[in-house]
């Protein structure tokens, strides 16, 4: 007869305190990962909309942007005529054919004197706007936002006016169109 071994029972250790160990630096590690990416878009963000080091930007007054503007007391004040002219490029080989169509935002308290006096100059104020547009670079003329041509059609529109206090706070694109020609 053969003889029975004995069973000998091992006892097994847990293994779940060494997977939930795993878990915890897995999911640690993971938010790491995702932190740095957040940090480094962030940076990549901000560094395509400031110039690089030693470049100088064009400086304009960013007085629509900066300017906190209370949007209840304000009435729009339409351009209705559309502004169409041709800009050239910086190679004067090339150029545009730009459309504009712009809205004025105008405080309700001053829109009957800004009405009058735009009456009395809007000859200008189109010509002055016309001169803006053939005068931008290409990088302004592709801007989705438009922020430098709104912000120079914005000063030469109030210098315009010459009023003791800025007339206009803000220019809102209602449509821009620019095509190379």
């Amino acid at each position: 007869m053969a003889k029975a071994e004995p069973v000998v029972e091992i006892e097994e250790t847990p293994a779940e305190p060494v997977k939930t160990r795993s878990k915890i630096l897995i999911l640690l590690a993971f938010s790491v990962v995702v932190l740095l990416q957040m940090i480094f878009l962030a940076y990549v963000l901000r560094g395509f909309s400031s110039p690089p080091p030693g470049e100088q930007q064009e400086s304009i007054p960013r007085l629509a942007l900066e300017e906190p503007v209370q949007r209840l007391d304000l009435v729009e004040f339409p351009i209705t005529e559309p502004f169409t002219c041709m800009a050239a490029s910086e190679d004067a080989i090339s150029g545009f054919n730009v459309m504009a169509k712009f809205t004025l935002k105008i405080e309700k308290s001053k829109l009957s004197g800004f009405e009058t006096l735009h009456n009395k100059v809007k000859d200008k104020i189109r010509g002055e706007i016309v001169t803006i547009l053939r005068s931008s670079k290409i990088e302004d003329l592709n801007d989705p936002n438009c922020t430098r041509i709104r912000n120079r059609i914005l000063l030469k529109i109030n210098e315009i006016l010459a009023e003791p206090q800025p007339l206009v706070k803000e220019v809102i694109v209602v449509d821009f169109r620019s095509t190379p020609m």
